[in-house]
């Protein structure tokens, strides 16, 4: 009886430990997709400055004629 509740106890704490490392993954997925908006976002400012740099430079004004 004894060695029953032990592995009963195992089991519960096995699939409690189950159960934290699936929330802990999914949170680790909801941030990964914030990070990759994130950097999406980045770069599209980024391009967008150097366009305005290279407007103010005049660097479009030489291409387009």
């Amino acid at each position: 009886v004894k060695c029953y509740r032990n592995l009963a106890d195992l089991l519960k704490s096995v699939e409690e430990k189950l159960d934290k490392a699936n929330e802990i993954e999914k949170k680790v997925i909801s941030v990964h997709k914030c990070t990759i908006a994130i950097i999406v976002l980045s770069v599209i400012n980024m391009l967008g400055l150097v366009g305005l740099a290279l407007y103010e430079m005049g660097i479009f004004q030489l291409l387009l004629g």
